[in-house]
């Protein structure tokens, strides 16, 4: 699979043989308190859900919480989500994607 790695969060994006997109969100106690945690997940699930997209395989995405996630707004993540779908695969967006930060993959 892909690796995507931004300050604000880590994605991983594997082929899978399900023939569905499943997504996994998750963050570790580096990311900080119960709280920030919670709020960390939730702007990553928002920003997720505000992006739509039609795949006829079956991928996994799974987004990575870190320590800066929990100080973002999900409007701030969409871009971020949206650059690596369109590296990935062309996806359908409700809006034109904006330049998103510097991406590096490992």
């Amino acid at each position: 699979g892909d690796c995507y790695i931004y300050p604000e969060m880590v994605v991983y994006i594997i082929k899978n043989r399900y023939g569905t997109v499943r997504t996994g969100i998750t963050s570790s106690k580096k990311t900080g308190n119960a709280v920030k945690r919670n709020r960390a997940r939730r702007v990553m699930r928002r920003a997720f859900s505000q992006i739509s997209f039609d795949r006829d395989q079956g991928y996994d995405i799974i987004l990575v919480a870190r320590g800066k996630t929990a100080g973002c707004k999900s409007q701030m993540l969409v871009p971020l989500i949206r650059s690596i779908f369109h590296r990935c695969w062309d996806i359908t967006a409700d809006t034109t994607p904006r330049a998103a930060a510097t991406l590096s993959k490992r």
